[in-house]
């Protein structure tokens, strides 16, 4: 399904860190079956995904939002190809985790409020937050979506499209990624993962709720190694935190 787009940095060892993502060898998909799914967009072009938590608030990844300034960047929800404009949301704030770091991905995590409720419909809808705390359980499935690359260097797809994956036990995880820490986990399809355009998205169980962000991978021609994912259960309390700091508008 999806392929992740990587920066041209490494991390530990030797892996490389996405900018954008797209799903590669996967299925085209309708707003519908993910209505939790936004475009992030910087400066009106498809950058990340991200995942609608409350008619005012989006999750996404922290690499996503890093040194852009809100007035840069647009939520758009509701379509099923990142041209269409849909519900267009302006963002209030940016919210990075404090403690992310670039280089190692750690807390790749980051919350954006928007100034103005999206209206939730068909096509509009929230995923739900995990238990505080909690990680996926091993060899279960969930699934990824995203407008990202089908192949390493390819454009972003136009079309929505997802992927089934399968949560694994940290240790085959660590076994292709020394860098990954506590705060996050992998999943694997062996046959297409996220790519640039997909990375910020999110990873959902058949619950519709959000498990994971995708954040970073080895690269889209590369299947038969796991994607990573920000644990979104070790970030619960953060996105509340942030969620109840903010006054009414």
């Amino acid at each position: 399904m999806f392929k992740f787009v990587v920066l041209a940095a490494l991390v530990a060892s030797a892996v490389a860190i996405p900018a954008n993502s797209r799903i590669s060898h996967t299925n085209e998909a309708n707003i519908t079956d993910h209505n939790y799914l936004v475009s992030i967009q910087h400066l009106g072009a498809h950058e990340c995904g991200g995942t609608i938590i409350g008619d005012r608030w989006i999750v996404t990844a922290a690499h996503c939002t890093e040194r852009l300034d809100h007035v840069q960047i647009s939520v758009h929800a509701g379509v099923t190809n990142f041209n269409e404009v849909g519900q267009k949301g302006e963002v209030a704030y940016v919210y990075q985790h404090p403690d992310y770091n670039n280089k190692t991905m750690e807390n790749d995590i980051s919350v954006l409020e928007l100034f103005d409720p999206l209206t939730f419909d068909l096509t509009v809808g929230a995923a739900l937050l995990p238990t505080a705390g909690s990680t996926p359980v091993v060899g279960s499935v969930a699934t990824i979506s995203g407008w990202g690359a089908t192949q390493e260097g390819g454009w972003t797809s136009e079309h929505l499209r997802d992927l089934e994956v399968k949560i694994l036990d940290d240790a085959t995880c660590k076994e292709d990624h020394s860098g990954v820490t506590a705060n996050s986990f992998c999943a694997n399809a062996h046959r297409g993962g996220p790519c640039h355009g997909d990375f910020g998205g999110p990873l959902v169980d058949d619950s519709k709720v959000l498990v994971g962000v995708m954040s970073w991978s080895r690269g889209c021609e590369h299947p038969e190694y796991d994607a990573v994912y920000t644990n979104v259960g070790s970030f619960v309390v953060f996105i509340n935190d942030k969620i109840a700091s903010s006054g009414p508008r």
